[in-house]
């Protein structure tokens, strides 16, 4: 699969996104954050372009509300205030910011944990198929219970 050479999305929604890893992550990512930012890109790359479209104005509203509540941007936003914003959108009433919060944390925590220099941090050892043999399905002498109802 190739990507393409020009950024998936704007450069200013990735630095944003990177502010929310910076957030989702807390004090010490152990990966250098230029590295996140280009996988990030690159995974916004895979995506369809009104999925793309959609994030994007998902950033906007992110960037509405940061303004509304702390005069700043995202990006100019300190890593506690962003936490605080996306605390604040993940308890809101309005169903889209829950889910807005919700997606664009898991998205970078993706992006971020994709390579294999991040693994060690959350004890996975890496993918197991091809590696340690996996059975097709349970074994076959598997005790069968009966549930009386």
């Amino acid at each position: 699969m190739s990507f393409p050479e020009t950024p998936a999305v704007s450069p200013r929604v990735v630095a944003s996104l990177v502010i929310v890893l910076r957030a989702a992550l807390g004090s010490s990512p152990d990966l250098p954050l230029v590295q996140s930012a280009a996988r990030i890109d690159m995974l916004l790359g895979r995506l369809r372009p009104i999925d793309r479209r959609a994030l994007g104005s998902g950033i906007v509203v992110l960037n509405t509300l940061a303004i509304l509540r702390r005069g700043k941007s995202l990006r100019r936003l300190p890593t506690p205030a962003v936490e605080s914003l996306l605390r604040a959108c993940r308890g809101s009433r309005i169903p889209m910011l829950r889910r807005l919060a919700a997606v664009v944390v898991r998205l970078v925590l993706f992006a971020h944990f994709d390579g294999p220099e991040t693994w060690a941090a959350v004890d996975y050892d890496g993918p197991w198929l091809g590696r340690i043999p996996v059975e097709a399905g349970p074994p076959s002498e598997l005790p069968v219970e009966r549930i009386s109802g």
